[in-house]
């Protein structure tokens, strides 16, 4: 958690968040895409650390079964909640959206977003079959304008930059996380639980 000395105000905001975490069970981030994907788990015994995070990026010669390297990814994320010895929890997932620009239109001609949605509608049903809440965080409302280098910097400074495995945090789960602790309170320009606003 670095060297600093954390503040009272801080220290009683990491303890809320973990009461929380006790009382509606562990709580997974899910930033799916079509060419990279990221998941994190936060529970209460490891907060302010993620108990375990996953990050990849999809080749480009196996895109083609993205689906299949997504859900997997989702399921295990999912038997994580399910036979948890706790509240089954939360899965709250970035809701897909089309960019802006050329990148943006060429996205739609391919129908990412169309796959992205179907997942988010295959995962949502997964979660019906069980006690385990969906939940969908849209990227605009959550982070707003800030990039994820910034989005990176800032959630460092709650949650370090392992996870309770001792694994570093890769590229694609830190928005994983953001989603997460967006569902239980955390507001990426809260000065006070992360520092500095940069």
């Amino acid at each position: 958690m670095g060297g600093g000395t954390m503040s009272r105000a801080k220290r009683s905001r990491i303890r809320k968040i973990r009461e929380i975490l006790a009382t509606v069970g562990p709580v997974v981030g899910f930033d799916p895409g079509v060419v990279a994907c990221g998941v994190a788990m936060f529970t209460s015994e490891d907060f302010p650390r993620p108990a375990w995070t996953m990050s990849f990026d999809l080749p480009k010669d196996h895109r083609s079964d993205w689906f299949n390297q997504v859900a997997y990814l989702a399921g295990y994320a999912i038997h994580s909640l399910k036979y948890t010895k706790r509240q089954p929890g939360a899965f709250v997932v970035e809701f897909p959206r089309i960019m802006a620009g050329s990148r943006g239109a060429a996205s739609a001609a391919r129908g990412d977003v169309l796959h992205l949605a179907h997942f988010c509608g295959l995962v949502h049903a997964e979660a019906l079959g069980s006690d385990i809440t969906f939940a969908i965080q849209d990227a605009g409302q959550w982070k707003g304008q800030l990039d994820k280098d910034i989005v990176k910097k800032r959630l460092i400074r709650l949650i370090g930059s392992c996870d309770a495995k001792g694994n570093e945090i890769l590229d694609h789960a830190w928005d994983a996380c953001g989603v997460a602790l967006v569902h239980l309170g955390v507001k990426m320009d809260d000065v006070e639980l992360l520092g500095a606003n940069s």
